[in-house]
């Protein structure tokens, strides 16, 4: 009989301990972090923040964690996207926004530590290289690239989008962003401009993209803007060489002086939700960040 109630007792501890770790396991991967880009404007304020400076709202509600972490101190992951359709061909500064861009990539990996990867287009993808630690290997994939054939812009933010899920996970908490080099016209693509913002917001991918000046640009303008503010970048549309470096400086003042804000969302639906932020003692028109996210499944 005692072996009886003796087993009978180890038979409830170590349900007990099933139990407990069956509870907080499940909390502990399903809460979870999505991660938000905010910069503020040099002119609008502060260049340090804390979690307590933020009101944070996920679909009107405020979660329960809110943490910062300054851009600087964090590593990124580049994607540059490249239109190699035949408008680029008829662009001036097509070649040197592309040759100063991956320039630009390799300052801000040597900086920031991370990786990148490089997408040449046209009216279909034509190469898709692996993650890179070296721009140098970028240098030698886009040597081989030549202008020719339509533009299938969206598609190409769709695909570098889904990169950024399907290759190998960061060590840790990076800054994901595109570099777009288009001119924004887009005559070949299937998907949809609500998918491409979608991609890049489900993944959390901060899209800047810069034109080159074409005879199509002007009808680009407005996709490239679209894309850009509903993923929390800036489009720029430089037409010399000095507004191209303002541009690419620009670029790199932001990405080492914004702010990586994450919070532990109680949503686990696969859909979208906004999210609304605000600043202590910053204007609204001050920030710039994604306004939604796509909570995930567990």
């Amino acid at each position: 009989m005692s072996q009886l109630r003796e087993s009978v007792w180890w038979g409830r501890v170590l349900f007990a301990t099933w139990l407990v770790f069956a509870i907080t396991g499940w909390t502990q991967t399903t809460v979870l972090q999505p991660r938000i880009l905010l910069t503020v404007t040099k002119s609008a304020g502060p260049t340090e923040l804390s979690s307590s400076d933020i009101d944070l709202k996920e679909d009107g509600r405020t979660p329960h964690t809110v943490s910062v972490v300054k851009s600087r101190n964090l590593p990124l992951r580049v994607g540059i996207v490249i239109d190699e359709s035949g408008s680029g061909r008829r662009a001036g500064l097509h070649g040197v926004i592309i040759q100063r861009t991956l320039d630009s990539a390799a300052d801000w990996l040597q900086a920031h530590g991370g990786d990148g990867f490089l997408v040449g287009f046209n009216d279909q993808i034509i190469i898709s290289t692996e993650l890179v630690t070296d721009v140098a290997h970028l240098r030698n994939v886009m040597g081989q690239l030549r202008p020719i054939g339509g533009s299938a812009i969206r598609d190409a933010v769709v695909h570098a989008g889904q990169k950024f899920f399907s290759v190998a996970p960061e060590p840790k908490p990076s800054i994901r962003v595109i570099l777009l080099v288009s001119d924004g016209y887009d005559n070949a693509s299937n998907a949809s401009e609500q998918r491409a913002v979608e991609t890049a917001q489900r993944e959390g991918v901060r899209v800047y993209p810069i034109s080159f000046p074409s005879p199509e640009a002007a009808a680009g303008r407005h996709l490239l803007e679209n894309i850009a503010r509903h993923t929390g970048g800036q489009a720029f549309f430089p037409l010399t060489d000095k507004e191209l470096a303002t541009a690419l400086k620009a670029i790199d003042d932001e990405l080492s002086n914004s702010f990586l804000v994450s919070f532990a969302s109680e949503t686990r639906d696969g859909k979208f939700h906004s999210v609304k932020i605000r600043v202590r003692g910053v204007d609204g028109q001050g920030l710039r960040f994604m306004p939604a996210f796509a909570s995930v499944k567990p």
